[in-house]
């Protein structure tokens, strides 16, 4: 327990030490500061924070890494575990599917979906019942024969 509160601690100050820039800028007016050509207020001291962390926070990471080190915690890399052949094609097989399936909330185009469904009778103009392929007037009016 002891040895994880000084991890946290060191975590908590290196955090501190990456603000400092950014307090010392305040503290001593930066804000105020302008350049020819200025942009707005406070654009002086944005430039020369970013060139400040430039070089500030590398080095506090470093410093944070070999205190880190010190204290017994070591970061090793491992590799990852690669997949074998069958796996990598069956992903692969798994991935050509779903690209061929129409995504979620596209059914399939109204030419597609007219193909496959009966039509429906609905009255046309002048309440003669009609089929959707039908133009209309051009419904069965009771006689026989020529159709």
């Amino acid at each position: 327990m002891g040895r994880r509160l000084v991890r946290l601690a060191l975590t908590l100050a290196t955090l501190g030490v990456a603000a400092v820039p950014l307090i010392v800028g305040i503290l001593t007016g930066l804000q105020h500061l302008r350049f020819s050509g200025d942009v707005g207020p406070g654009s002086a001291m944005v430039i020369i924070l970013v060139l400040a962390y430039l070089v500030w926070l590398p080095a506090t990471v470093v410093a944070w890494v070999w205190a880190q080190d010190h204290l017994g915690v070591h970061y090793k890399y491992t590799e990852p575990v690669r997949s074998t052949k069958r796996e990598t094609r069956r992903v692969w097989a798994g991935m050509r599917f779903l690209a061929s399936r129409p995504t979620f909330g596209q059914g399939p185009s109204s030419r597609d979906r007219s193909a496959g469904r009966r039509p429906s009778h609905r009255p046309g103009p002048g309440g003669d019942v009609r089929h959707d392929d039908e133009a209309p007037g051009t419904g069965d009016d009771g006689a026989k024969g020529d159709r």
